[in-house]
């Protein structure tokens, strides 16, 4: 190691001293670094709620997706672009 931490020990630091709300939003990517669903019932960041909004929302788009607006185009039309 000559004096500096390996990858895997500058992540766990990392890891260590990130706030909670960061942890929430880390943890979908280490789940596809991992290779892992990203569903694992109760240690889920979604509820069974939110996931089966979020189905129906990907029905929505598939079936109906003139319904849905842009970002580039919601922030034009709000003048926030």
């Amino acid at each position: 190691m000559n004096g500096t931490l390996t990858v895997r020990d500058e992540v766990h630091e990392m890891v260590d001293i990130m706030p909670e709300r960061s942890l929430y939003a880390l943890r979908p990517l280490l789940d596809i670094l991992m290779n892992t669903p990203a569903y694992d019932g109760d240690n889920d960041i979604l509820s069974e709620d939110e996931l089966m909004l979020l189905e129906q929302c990907r029905k929505d788009w598939k079936e109906h997706p003139e319904t849905f607006i842009s970002i580039a185009d919601y922030k034009e039309k709000r003048g926030i672009a």
